[in-house]
């Protein structure tokens, strides 16, 4: 049956000038967090956030023998895994707000559901295996190009950049020109610590009239072919937009 009973559980604080919110959540699994949050002063403000949840199994790219016309081989495929642990994610942080309105903010995020650095190289090792696959005449694989296409289609589908690996920590500055209160500027840093590779944005907005504004934005993504911003098939993108507030 797809119908799962479930209860939510929250609760809010101020304690001793700190905010403080708990919650409890029972679906199929448990899950519970924490936040906190304190200012000091006008311009500082720290802030952390905890999430601990039970998990069972967890798909991970592998390697399995497979035989085929030419013998035993050994394939790349993703595999549930039963791992039946408590899960931890963490994000911990700060900002600042300069006199001129420059605001500047930096987080550290642990990922404990994120793959290992051991489970990064296996990820890679199969999909350079993959390539060849496709790229080569003879399917050189057990099940040959399909099933090199579905190891690459999972991996599309079950990674999520800055959420798939384990440690990273991001930085913000963000403010508006003396000179002009209209634009807007943001500059974005997210460093992967796992494997060195990551991304530099930036962000421009002008408010054209009233709720109207047009945006521009840049991505830059670097690393080595074997790292999880160093292996998307893009260096970088432009983006220009127009958003408008109610």
């Amino acid at each position: 049956s797809n119908i799962v009973d479930q209860f939510w559980i929250r609760g809010t604080d101020l304690l001793a000038g700190t905010d403080v919110a708990l919650y409890l959540y029972k679906g199929r699994e448990w899950n519970s967090g924490v936040s906190l949050a304190r200012v000091f002063g006008n311009a500082l403000e720290l802030h952390l956030e905890a999430v601990v949840r039970r998990v069972r199994s967890r798909e991970l790219p592998t390697f399995v023998a497979l035989g085929g016309p030419a013998g035993t081989t050994l394939t790349p495929l993703w595999k549930e895994r039963r791992v039946d642990r408590l899960v931890g994610k963490t994000l911990v942080g700060g900002q600042y707000t300069f006199p001129n309105g420059l605001n500047l903010i930096a987080e550290y995020f642990y990922n404990g559901d994120g793959l290992t650095t051991g489970e990064w190289a296996t990820l890679f090792d199969g999909l350079a295996l993959s390539r060849r696959s496709l790229d080569e005449s003879g399917s050189p694989l057990p099940g040959g190009p399909n099933l090199s296409r579905v190891f690459a289609l999972r991996a599309n589908q079950l990674l999520t950049p800055a959420e798939s690996g384990q440690h990273y920590v991001f930085f913000r500055a963000s403010g508006s020109l003396p000179l002009d209160r209209e634009l807007a500027l943001a500059g974005f840093y997210l460093l992967n610590l796992q494997d060195g590779s990551g991304t530099l944005s930036g962000e421009a907005g002008y408010r054209v009239w009233r709720g109207l504004e047009g945006v521009l934005t840049f991505d830059l993504f670097y690393g080595p072919r074997r790292s999880e911003f160093g292996s998307l098939p893009v260096r970088s993108s432009v983006r220009v937009s127009l958003r408008y507030a109610f």
